[in-house]
């Protein structure tokens, strides 16, 4: 039988250079996010506008 000669050699982790979040989806977050809130605020306002004239 013939003998192997295998070299035990670690994997290395391979580390990957993550991209960073572009531009674009940053103020898209923050338009939706801004629009949410002014959403709430008007609800608010009207429901409390209703409760005066009620």
């Amino acid at each position: 039988m013939k003998k192997r000669n295998l070299s035990i050699q670690r994997k290395s982790r391979v580390r990957r250079e993550r991209d960073p979040i572009p531009w674009n989806y940053c103020l898209l977050t923050i338009a939706c996010g801004l629009i949410l809130v002014l959403g709430f605020f008007a609800a608010a306002r009207q429901h409390f506008s209703s409760i005066d004239y009620g």
